[in-house]
């Protein structure tokens, strides 16, 4: 895994989008495996993930050390060794959640869904890596072009991140 410096690259109490290519070599209905997640004092204010053999986008309710918040989630399921962009936004002014999800990097229609309060998290940004209390979970696979933006991207620009192909798919 990696983590930026301590500094958080986007102010999470407000709009953000993130985003990255992966290549899951393990899924399965009982195991979560992070992509990206932005850390505060004791919980991750997100989580960018394969949840349970889904793809999810999870945000917590507050920066306390057992976990509550909401996520949204794709409904197809995750196939291991292929490359798979996700990428998810955060706006508070709606307080929507949308995680997009795509192979070849066209997001298409996001699924969304809704969350009520945001925090600040000043922690470093964990690619591959987040912990729940004391629990470290850590990606299985590879991670390419990880993205940080502040504000909500539109579909079109989402799409323009997703034309970063993985690697070996130039």
């Amino acid at each position: 895994y990696a983590a930026t410096s301590t500094k958080a690259l986007a102010d999470t109490s407000k709009a953000f989008t993130v985003g990255a290519w992966v290549y899951p070599t393990s899924a399965g209905p009982t195991q979560t495996y992070p992509i990206l997640a932005q850390e505060g004092s004791n919980e991750q204010v997100f989580y960018l993930m394969n949840g349970l053999n889904s793809w999810a986008f999870c945000m917590s309710n507050a920066d306390t050390p057992s976990w509550a918040g909401d996520c949204v989630t794709t409904t197809f399921t995750v196939a291991p060794n292929e490359w798979v962009f996700v990428a998810a936004t955060w706006d508070p002014i709606n307080k929507q959640m949308r995680l997009f999800t795509s192979m070849d990097g066209e997001a298409g229609t996001p699924v969304v869904g809704t969350h009520a309060s945001s925090w600040t998290a000043n922690g470093p940004l964990l690619i591959g890596r987040d912990r729940i209390g004391t629990a470290v979970r850590t990606w299985r696979g590879q991670i390419a072009s990880p993205m940080v933006f502040p504000g909500v991207l539109t579909s079109d620009q989402i799409n323009n991140m997703g034309q970063q192909l993985p690697p070996g798919e130039w």
